[in-house]
């Protein structure tokens, strides 16, 4: 793994690009495509986009939204690299950088403990580095960025849509904003904060004599939002053998017929100096520069065709999913997942399982990155986690998403996770309230018998997921059945999560060979060491 300061500039805290280039414009008309790690499933429980589908209908006539979390990416940026080359003769000035619009949310960032949270070292040295022009410095959330957040202008647009769904149409969260509605998570850099902020400007109206509203900003946030891997060493090395094994395959692929065309071809299109490709992040690093300066209308070379943007979109892609989000037929890919986003997956099933388990009580209750709150008080409706890339692709690759076919997530790709409370079956439907209950006794025993509810489980807490406000297919859900919780975790989330003692013990673990890497079992604590096996 490249040094903290390195490699954060490129990746695991912000990105190495943004993404323009989607699947929804190049590959198929804004479908995602699916994949299942593993044997196959049988063909009635594959995802819905696979077969017609008869699923029930999810409304404010069939059941009430309970709670909502949001992970979200933040909006457009400066570029992160350090090859200026790549974007020089582009000036980055007061019409790219500044203030985007008057007033807005006014953010009290703590951390965990209450106090204010310090600065992100990190965030620091971005901001001190001007880009040509002076008004901007890297890595910095633009103006075109934070309209992303706020207004109703661009199709990614998120507060005033999540107003429109969430205040309105489906309304869960109140009309204006109110203390303890929201519980808000931020990664510790400007451009998370920002966003968050901007969100939060377009889903409430704030004038002057409006209240901070709080939000939490901790290096345990961060870990929550991004691999830890500086705090966790047996994740390092697993990263860093992933990296490895694709810098092997990318070597091999730059010798062949096709390879060195395309570099020869981007060589002469960008003018890029010797020795560009023997670094670690060439594609990323490509990405970057040609994403950033593609969203803010500055001009790219005549000779980079659409062609050459796909190839490098792909290729960026595989490069950074290898580090944060391997494919799970890898040898690693699994034990990535599990040590990089189980604190992430077990927070987000905490705040449901708040709901599906106490009754009113909205979500998480004193757990770290949950958002806390008074034994007794009703806890947040909705939580929102304004994170990066790294944090979005995970989640999108645990969900069943292809992430190499669907290509870099662009500016302010959004994850939104439903949970509903199903209003009982009609009478007719539900044969009498004793019959209801002993069909679902009889199914929690694995007999045969229609649920009482029309969920994967029968019971009457469904999990709907949408990606960049389109309802996104889950695996293990046939088409005639909404996804309930208890699948939700246990077939989606559920083999990444280890408990806090686990997952501590799991990121001391000593490889002691390299190659195949040992995944990590769930169960695995025998004498206080967390067993490994060769799977």
């Amino acid at each position: 793994m490249p040094p903290r300061g390195a490699f954060m500039a490129i990746g695991l805290a912000a990105a190495a690009g943004s993404g323009l280039v989607w699947v929804g414009e190049n590959r198929g008309a804004g479908r995602v495509a699916m994949r299942r790690a593993g044997p196959a499933p049988p063909a009635a429980v594959r995802s819905a986009a696979a077969a017609p589908t008869a699923r029930p209908v999810l409304d404010n006539t069939t059941g009430r939204l309970r709670q909502l979390n949001v992970v979200f990416r933040h909006g457009a940026r400066t570029p992160l690299t350090d090859e200026t080359h790549l974007f020089l003769g582009h000036e980055w000035g007061a019409d790219v950088c500044g203030a985007a619009y008057p007033g807005g949310a006014r953010l009290k960032v703590l951390g965990i403990d209450g106090r204010p949270s310090p600065p992100s070292p990190e965030d620091e040295k971005q901001r001190a580095c001007r880009l040509p022009g002076g008004a901007c410095h890297k890595g910095e959330l633009t103006r075109l960025g934070q309209q992303q957040a706020r207004a109703a202008l661009f199709a990614l647009e998120l507060g005033r849509w999540l107003r429109r769904r969430y205040c309105e149409a489906l309304p869960l969260l109140p009309p204006a904003y109110a203390p303890g509605a929201l519980s808000l998570h931020t990664t510790k850099f400007s451009r998370t904060r920002e966003t968050l902020r901007g969100v939060l400007s377009g889903l409430y109206e704030f004038g002057p004599g409006s209240p901070e509203v709080p939000v939490v900003s901790s290096g345990e946030t961060d870990a929550l939002l991004f691999a830890d891997s500086r705090h966790c060493p047996h994740l390092h090395k697993l990263m860093e053998a992933s990296i490895a094994k694709l810098s092997a395959q990318e070597a091999a692929e730059r010798e062949s017929p096709q390879g060195r065309e395309l570099r020869a071809a981007l060589d002469a299109a960008l003018g890029l100096p010797a020795g560009f490709w023997a670094r670690r992040w060439s594609w990323a690093e490509l990405h970057d520069a040609i994403t950033s300066l593609s969203a803010h209308g500055k001009g790219l070379p005549a000779g980079l065709t659409d062609g050459m943007r796909r190839e490098v979109d792909l290729l960026a892609t595989r490069q950074f999913a290898a580090y944060c989000a391997p494919s799970l037929d890898d040898e690693s890919g699994h034990a990535i997942l599990r040590l990089s986003m189980s604190p992430l997956f077990d927070i987000l099933l905490h705040n449901m399982r708040g709901v599906a388990g106490g009754g009113s009580n909205g979500g998480d209750g004193d757990r770290d990155g949950g958002g806390g709150g008074d034994a007794g008080r009703a806890q947040p409706k909705a939580f929102f986690y304004s994170g990066h890339d790294s944090t979005l692709l995970p989640i999108l690759l645990a969900l069943g998403v292809d992430i190499e076919a669907n290509g870099w997530p662009p500016y302010l790709s959004n994850i939104c996770i439903e949970l509903w409370e199903l209003h009982p079956p009609a009478p007719d439907q539900q044969q009498g309230q004793q019959q209801a209950q002993q069909q679902q006794k009889r199914q929690q025993q694995g007999q045969s018998g229609s649920p009482a509810y029309p969920t994967t489980d029968g019971s009457r807490f469904a999990v709907r997921v949408l990606f960049n406000k389109q309802e996104l297919p889950l695996p293990d859900c046939p088409p005639d059945r909404l996804m309930g919780l208890a699948t939700f975790e246990s077939e989606l989330l559920g083999s990444f999560l280890l408990g806090e003692q686990e997952h501590a013990q799991a990121c001391c673990v000593s490889l002691e060979h390299d190659s195949p890497l040992p995944q990590l079992r769930m169960s695995a604590l025998k004498n206080g060491a967390f067993a490994t096996s060769e799977e």
